[in-house]
């Protein structure tokens, strides 16, 4: 039972691999170009994107070779008080030229104030032929706001007015990191989402180089904390995937961060930029992949072969005492019935037999710990967690083994913890020394 647990494993990795490699990167690409009239070169000619395709809603992006150009309409620079995109527009007609008339048109509105889908809706109305989604500070504070209020844009429109209404919101953990950059600033900025402070975003942990207000107060009440913001790549849910099946124009995300540097670029080329999506192509191994699957192998073929030697030592009695009958019939030695009767006073370990009900059961406890690691900020807990397992894996695979080949008469012996008043095997501290220093480094 426990080598069918073991294949169960297998199999099971290799068919969740692919899946999970999809859901945590980007798989769609921007890639940027100028138009013959313009001989100076845009300043990065790709950046990575998030396709809604991803969240199961819209259509997938094309591979590159199908891919087409298209000219970009930036709503933030064109229509500034509908730069979310969230109520219809038109877009201005296209030259008589032959390369307008060959060129579709692609959107860039910015995230927040409506539904993904809707602003997808809306695009696809004005005739246009795909859409990018970017992120911004702003909808990172609607998005806050929409915990504790149904209405979001009247959340903002108060917070622009009273500093402190939309501070006060609970933000969700997964919003900003502290342990990345951390700051207090006396004033708020007017609009309130642009608050920022140099010492917190000029830390070099904070990748995002860009920080949030966090709610809480400095201890003397005179200053507001500011902390890093996360600035990644997000599933764009939806809520009416029926009204989504509607949609034929590719849509996709990009961070904040890339957000600014497109719309720079496009400022500096504001006739000649043009833009096409396509699929990302995804390496068919990745090496990151293969060695977590391969350590998640070994744990399952190393837990099999251990949890199998009570059964080994079972058939080896079972054979010395076939060979002692043998001995026993044509007169030979009985030292060797001295050691079997030895063996056979020892008493028997308890065995947990492992089947493919507990291998089920350990995949979907492990996803469920995963899923709590990345919704709740408990990240300090980690390394102790590390430290108990690496400790416990030490001790079976290498303490044990090498002390009971090197040091037979110290193998089980067990030694008093102080403070504790408890004993433990000096196998199981030899597994805890290396643990608890790789614990200690990681935090």
């Amino acid at each position: 039972m426990a080598a069918a647990a073991t294949l169960l494993l297998l199999l099971l990795g290799v068919s969740v691999w692919p899946l999970y490699v999809l859901a945590v990167i980007p798989t769609g690409v921007m890639s940027l170009a100028l138009t013959p009239q313009s001989r100076d070169q845009p300043q990065f000619a790709e950046q990575l994107c998030s396709p809604s395709i991803n969240s199961g809603w819209g259509v997938p992006l094309p591979a590159r070779h199908d891919s087409r150009w298209k000219r970009l309409h930036s709503l933030s620079t064109e229509q500034p008080s509908n730069r979310e995109g969230c109520t219809p527009y038109i877009l201005p007609p296209t030259g008589d030229d032959a390369l307008s008339l060959r060129l579709s048109t692609l959107v860039i509105a910015d995230r927040g104030n409506c539904s993904f889908v809707q602003k997808a809706l809306l695009a696809q109305a004005s005739g246009a032929k795909g859409l990018v989604i970017r992120g911004t500070k702003k909808a990172v504070y609607e998005a806050i706001a929409s915990h504790s209020s149904s209405n979001t844009t009247a959340a903002l429109a108060a917070a622009e007015t009273d500093g402190t209404t939309l501070n006060a919101v609970e933000k969700p953990v997964f919003e900003y990191d502290c342990s990345r950059g951390e700051g207090f600033v006396t004033q708020l900025a007017a609009p309130i989402w642009q608050t920022d402070s140099r010492e917190c975003s000029s830390n070099p942990k904070c990748t995002a180089k860009t920080c949030v207000l966090t709610g809480t107060m400095a201890q003397d009440g005179a200053a507001h904390q500011v902390c890093c913001m996360w600035d990644t790549y997000v599933l764009m849910g939806a809520s009416n995937r029926t009204v989504a099946k509607s949609l034929t124009i590719p849509v996709v995300y990009v961070t904040i961060e890339d957000g600014q540097r497109l719309q720079r670029v496009l400022d500096d080329h504001p006739t000649s930029l043009v833009m096409r999506t396509y699929r990302r192509q995804l390496p068919f191994l990745d090496l990151s992949s293969v060695l977590l699957w391969a350590i998640g192998v070994a744990t399952a073929l190393g837990a099999a072969y251990y949890s199998a030697d009570p059964t080994r030592r079972r058939k080896e009695r079972a054979a010395a005492r076939e060979h002692r009958k043998l001995q026993r019939q044509h007169g030979g030695d009985t030292t060797l019935d001295e050691e079997v009767d030895e063996r056979a006073d020892e008493p028997r370990e308890d065995v947990w037999e492992l089947d493919a009900k507990h291998a089920v059961a350990f995949i979907a406890l492990a996803g469920v710990f995963l899923t709590v690691f990345y919704y709740v900020k408990i990240g300090g807990a980690i390394p102790v967690l590390f430290c108990l397992s690496g400790a416990a894996t030490l001790t079976q695979v290498v303490a044990a083994p090498a002390l009971e080949w090197l040091i037979p008469s110290v193998a089980s012996r067990e030694v008093i913890l102080p403070l504790l008043g408890d004993t433990a095997r000096i196998s199981e501290l030899l597994g805890l020394v290396p643990s608890g220093v790789l614990a200690g480094l990681w935090y």
